[in-house]
């Protein structure tokens, strides 16, 4: 671990994949923190979290480790993406804040009486449920037409309730429902009493995120191009002049706002 990295650990009374699950869940509720990537088999999961004024940002990840059926051992780095350049010895506390923030959100889930598993059914086959993040605000309406249009086969057509952050399905003839929910950028799905979600539907759902996901990826990219080009001094001379303006001529400010306007530059030229 360098100097600049901040570590932190801690036990929970929760099986393994509860703690992958509600570390998922907890994120993107962190403001500045996005899920980068995670493998459940590994169990670990990598967390960005973006520039601000106490930092140019970092890469956090996280590993889990099974102490025993009922107790996880939850293992977070912080570490800045800048090294000792451009201020990045000087993080302000922020890398020991970014593991607070995570333990507190997640703790919070496991806590919280409303905690969903990312995938879920119980004993009697009688519920089912599954929990994902999304990157698109078009996501919440596209899975609302796939669920609509796979559930009339079973006459469940009736609809309950249908909000911007929650909806309902049910059928006047069966008991039962399929409900919907947006909390932050996760949505829950549940089914009651009802057919449950088939795999195939399941992943045309989840694969409506595939291209924002890629873009997340890419995003790595973009951030190291970026700041290769500050680093060799090979800046775009009217992206910098309109950052140190719009900066009253504070190079550290000119350089945070060099690095947004040049994300924006790149995605969009890039098309994502």
């Amino acid at each position: 671990m360098g100097f600049l990295d901040h570590q932190g650990e801690s036990e929970l009374p929760f099986t393994q994949e509860k703690v992958f699950n509600a570390i998922l869940q907890a994120i993107p509720t962190i403001e500045g923190m996005e899920i980068s990537t995670f493998d459940k088999l590994q169990s670990r999961i990598v967390v960005k979290a973006g520039i601000s004024i106490m930092s140019w940002g970092e890469n956090i990840p996280i590993q889990l480790s099974k102490i025993s059926e009922n107790k996880t051992k939850i293992k977070i780095t912080s570490t800045p993406k800048t090294g000792i350049l451009f201020g990045g010895a000087f993080d302000l506390g922020k890398n020991r804040n970014n593991i607070e923030q995570i333990l507190s959100a997640t703790s919070r889930i496991l806590s919280s009486e409303i905690y969903n598993n990312f995938y879920e059914s119980d004993a009697n086959n009688d519920k089912f449920s599954i929990s994902f993040q999304i990157h698109d605000s078009n996501t919440w309406n596209n899975i609302k037409i796939k669920l609509i249009d796979f559930y009339k086969e079973y006459n469940f057509t009736k609809i309950l309730i249908d909000k911007e952050e929650s909806f309902m399905l049910g059928c006047d003839e069966k008991k039962g429902y399929i409900s919907m929910t947006l909390d932050k950028n996760i949505i829950t799905i549940v089914t009651f009493k009802v057919m449950k979600l088939d795999s195939d539907i399941i992943d045309s759902i989840t694969n409506l995120n595939k291209n924002k996901v890629e873009a997340l990826i890419n995003e790595d990219e973009i951030y190291e191009k970026i700041m290769i080009e500050i680093e060799n001094d090979k800046k775009i001379k009217s992206t910098w002049a309109k950052s140190f303006a719009q900066s009253n001529g504070d190079e550290n400010k000119a350089n945070a706002l060099y690095i947004n306007l040049r994300i924006e530059e790149i995605k969009k030229s890039q098309n994502i």
